[in-house]
């Protein structure tokens, strides 16, 4: 009988043990993970010194000012037995640092508010400016596409006139070419007509010479009496007859000169 008991309490006892064990166990692996919490603080950090009882402390990892003194490293927690302490006091100096910094940012916000209205103001002025610019820019654009469309209708007439002028020019050109030919063929035919008629008044003078010289031997024959009355009248019809061939090459020069004047 007391064997069975025994037996009874040492399984009972078993089980007692390992279900202490179980809850250490339990309170162990699930209570908070500290170290985690302060690796999630960048902004500080935290050291262990070591001793016959370790201690935790952290401090700000960039200078920080307060009450108008120099920026400097501050120690937030110090002598902690736990890091948990040393995580709770870190914590607590970082919302306090947030709600002053919420604090300064609510009294900036009023005159932030001021200025915002005045620049929403200076906008909706400068909105209603820049639509009348735009507007006048629009026109402005329009009038110079006008005077674009003008310019260049009045270029392309101007083209078409200078093409026509310079056909008129060459037109032209061509005609004084022309009558520049004309004027040198004038000019040839008037040389021309110039010598003939200076052959012909050479001609002239050697048939009146030839003429005053038969009158001179008529006067001769008469004065010596070798010819009659009969014989004068012989000798005229020679002189009448030498006449016309001497004026005849005047006459076909004269006919020659109207002609080209026709």
């Amino acid at each position: 009988m007391l064997t069975n008991f025994s037996k009874v309490l040492a399984v009972a006892t078993a089980f007692i043990s390992i279900a202490v064990l179980g809850v250490v166990f339990v309170v162990f692996a699930g209570g908070p993970n500290w170290r985690g919490e302060a690796a999630l603080l960048k902004d500080y950090e935290f050291t262990r010194q070591e001793g016959q009882t370790p201690t935790w402390s952290s401090k700000t990892r960039r200078p920080r000012s307060q009450g108008g003194a120099a920026p400097a490293v501050q120690t937030v927690a110090q002598n902690s037995v736990a890091l948990g302490d040393a995580v709770v006091k870190t914590r607590e100096d970082l919302k306090k640092v947030q709600q002053e910094e919420i604090a300064q940012l609510d009294r900036a916000i009023p005159p932030l508010q001021a200025t915002i209205a005045e620049a929403k103001d200076f906008n909706q002025k400068d909105l209603e400016a820049m639509k009348k610019r735009e507007k006048a820019l629009i026109d402005e654009r329009t009038a110079q596409d006008a005077e674009i469309d003008r310019l260049s209708k009045e270029a392309i007439a101007k083209g078409q006139e200078a093409q026509a002028i310079g056909a008129e020019i060459e037109r032209r050109r061509n005609d004084a070419f022309r009558l520049q030919n004309e004027l040198d063929n004038l000019r040839t035919d008037r040389f021309r007509l110039t010598e003939q008629q200076k052959q012909l008044e050479s001609l002239l003078v050697r048939m009146r010479g030839n003429r005053a010289r038969l009158e001179s031997r008529v006067a001769q024959l008469q004065a010596q009496g070798a010819v009659d009355s009969g014989d004068n009248a012989a000798a005229d019809p020679k002189a009448e007859d030498a006449k016309p061939e001497a004026e005849k090459p005047k006459d076909d020069a004269a006919e020659k000169t109207d002609e080209k004047s026709e």
